[in-house]
């Protein structure tokens, strides 16, 4: 998969490496965005990425997230797996 997003945009860079997208480089003066060049930055994650550990790091991501939501209970592992 690839990510895409400007150099300045600190929260999708951020969100990109958190789920484990690897910074391939950047697209200088890739547009022109309000009379400005912009510099793109590009993010990818293969295949095996997911498999050696995206995946699951996506996942307990998701988790704390979701266990900081108020009201939200915790599944018991029946209901976990169906």
């Amino acid at each position: 998969m690839e990510w895409r997003c400007d150099t300045d945009n600190y929260g999708a860079k951020k969100t990109a490496e958190r789920m484990g997208f690897m910074n391939e480089g950047v697209l200088r003066k890739h547009m022109v965005w309000r009379d400005a060049n912009r510099d793109t930055i590009l993010y990818s994650l293969t295949n095996s990425d997911w498999r050696d550990g995206a995946a699951e790091h996506l996942e307990e991501l998701v988790k704390q997230r979701l266990e900081g939501v108020k009201g939200l209970r915790k599944l018991s592992e029946e209901e976990e797996n169906g």
